[in-house]
């Protein structure tokens, strides 16, 4: 059984543009299986002192539906 590389990302996505897919894009060249976590919109307003651009729920249910598009194998959020 050959042994598969896994890359491990996160990151806030609340307003998706292609620096994005091209990050995801590179993250699956040198992995095998790229998983990406979230962070949550509390997450998001916390740090960045505003709301979220696009609610995370929304791009969760993108992201599932398009994970070949976007270049990831499982997508997670972290509640913290």
């Amino acid at each position: 059984m050959e042994k598969q590389k896994i890359v491990y990302t996160g990151g806030t996505f609340d307003l998706f543009h292609p620096g994005h897919v091209n990050f995801l894009k590179n993250c699956k060249k040198i992995g095998d299986y790229v998983i990406v976590s979230l962070n949550t919109d509390e997450f998001i307003e916390r740090y960045k002192k505003s709301k979220p651009i696009i609610l995370l729920i929304n791009f969760l249910f993108l992201s599932i539906d398009s994970n070949k598009v976007l270049y990831c194998d499982s997508v997670i959020m972290i509640f913290i």
